[in-house]
């Protein structure tokens, strides 16, 4: 389902916020041309709440008998890292100042859902 389809559960909505804030203050750095702050931020934001937090939280609804549930999860899981997929490739265009073509982000893409699904499968 598309974003929007559906209604966001507590951890959908706590990782949206956690998640605007990072764009938000990542974008800021990066015009400041402050790249090691914003690399510092993005990084704690993956580790720290995305993947500390939010991906063990979110086992629940992906290992339960809803299917409705899974499904919404994995639509927000994807659209999380999407949004984090934007910041990195937006990092690595300033530090190599030069365009990352379309074929190496899709398969950073295609790296990071086959990471989720396996992370799920755990």
């Amino acid at each position: 389902p598309e974003i929007g389809s559906f209604k966001p559960d507590g951890t959908d909505k706590w990782i949206a916020t956690k998640l605007n804030k990072v764009v938000q203050e990542v974008t800021k750095n990066m015009n400041k041309y402050e790249i090691g702050l914003a690399s510092a931020k993005l990084y704690d934001f993956v580790w720290s709440e995305f993947c500390d937090w939010y991906i063990e939280m979110s086992k629940t609804a992906l290992y339960g008998d809803d299917e409705e549930k899974r499904v919404n999860k994995l639509a927000f899981l994807v659209y999380v890292l999407k949004r984090i997929l934007k910041l990195f490739n937006l990092q690595i265009v300033h530090k190599h100042r030069i365009g990352v073509s379309n074929m190496i982000r899709f398969w950073i893409f295609q790296f990071y859902i086959r990471l989720i699904l396996l992370w799920t499968k755990q």
